[in-house]
């Protein structure tokens, strides 16, 4: 049980479970102003755009995916379509202009202080330096950090340095929560999407890890709070229902009952699951190759299916990446889940410190083979 001080006390909350007491604080308006309005705008979206139920729109809040990990579960295109309406006109007057397809190559840092990125278009190589005032890392696995050579942490932090009780007595920048890659999938029962087995299909199936409480292929997972053995299967009873304690109901984001029938052949559900997870090799702090090795392994060819009553390990033909999600903003996405974490309570200082610098992206870790 945890009790946050401050604000958050006030309202009156006894925390058990805090990623849900998070999402109830935000519909009490606990949040930037921004991000309200984003949600609020997402909502109005759907209640202008899409044939929403009247009982659906009399919900407070409204979630049109009903999924059980937030109050606002919803599809990527239409989060993408609001932030876009939202920076239009900022784009129109030339306040802003939006990159897409750029990864970063390179930052200059004179002192404590980025002076410039280097940027690089992915489809032709195209490259570009920016000069801001700001500099914000919002990566998935915290890019800017390690290039600009920003301290950082990496994998499981000591004891003595956070006084967790539960932290590693021996600090391991390599015992990293493991990296996911997403897939939104819709469950047709009368249909058959089957595909021809992976690669690697069969080592998965059987893989089992001493850290986990059987095959990794398996409805048997670990407890995120005890640690002991669970029984999370895909379904726990009708895949219709509003709720439900199951790997569908977790992270679904198009419920098809909030909208007239007809609207959507079947409910869209993000797999995320413990069965999909890859953790055989670090994904960062490593070298380049190596962490595209990890990345290749880790993504799924084909959706991980489902045998009644035993285990994910048949390719189930129920199962397929609806059509209208394919394409660029498909959330077929790398979810690496806990990357690098800023430690900037160290200041650079001294003659070395103020020369100008270029740190690479390709950079050298251990080498992992």
């Amino acid at each position: 049980m945890s009790v946050l001080p401050g604000p958050i006390r006030q309202i009156g909350y006894v925390v058990t479970d805090l990623d849900e007491a998070i999402a109830s604080w935000v519909e009490l308006g606990v949040g930037s102003k921004s991000y309200l309005a984003l949600r609020d705008a997402i909502r109005e979206h759907y209640f202008r755009f899409y044939p929403v139920t009247p009982a659906a729109r009399a919900e407070h809040p409204f979630n049109p995916g009903m999924g059980n990990v937030g109050t606002l579960c919803c599809e990527p295109k239409v989060v993408l379509r609001v932030i876009e309406a939202l920076l239009g006109p900022c784009e129109s007057r030339g306040l802003l202009t939006v990159m897409r397809g750029w990864r970063a190559l390179a930052a200059d840092v004179v002192g404590d202080r980025i002076t410039s990125v280097a940027f690089a278009e992915i489809a032709s190589g195209h490259r570009r330096t920016i000069v801001a005032r700001i500099d914000v890392d919002a990566t998935e696995t915290g890019d800017l950090l390690e290039l600009a050579g920003v301290e950082h942490v990496l994998g499981g932090e000591a004891r003595t340095e956070t006084g967790e009780p539960n932290a590693l007595d021996v600090a391991d920048p390599f015992d990293q929560q493991s990296a996911t890659w997403c897939m939104a999938l819709d469950y047709l029962p009368d249909e058959n999407h089957t595909i021809e087995k992976p690669a690697r299909y069969r080592e998965f199936r059987e893989l089992k890890l001493d850290c986990w409480p059987n095959r990794q292929f398996h409805w048997t997972v670990s407890d995120h709070v005890t640690h002991k053995p669970l029984q999370r299967r895909l379904f726990a009873g009708d895949s219709d229902e509003p709720y439900l304690f199951d790997l569908w109901h977790a992270r679904r984001i198009a419920w098809r009952r909030n909208f007239a029938p007809g609207s959507y052949p079947s409910d869209i559900s993000i797999a995320n699951w413990p069965q999909m997870d890859y953790w055989l090799r670090p994904l960062v702090g490593v070298s380049a190759p190596s962490g595209r090795r990890c990345n290749a392994t880790a993504c799924p060819s084909a959706p991980i299916g489902r045998q009644p009553n035993e285990r994910i390990g048949a390719l189930e033909p129920r199962f397929r990446m609806p059509k209208h999600m394919s394409g660029h903003s498909t959330p077929n996405v790398r979810h690496p889940k806990r990357s690098r974490r800023a430690a900037a309570e160290r200041v650079r200082s001294g003659p070395a410190a103020a020369a100008r610098r270029s740190r690479s992206l390709l950079r050298h870790g251990p080498s992992w083979v």
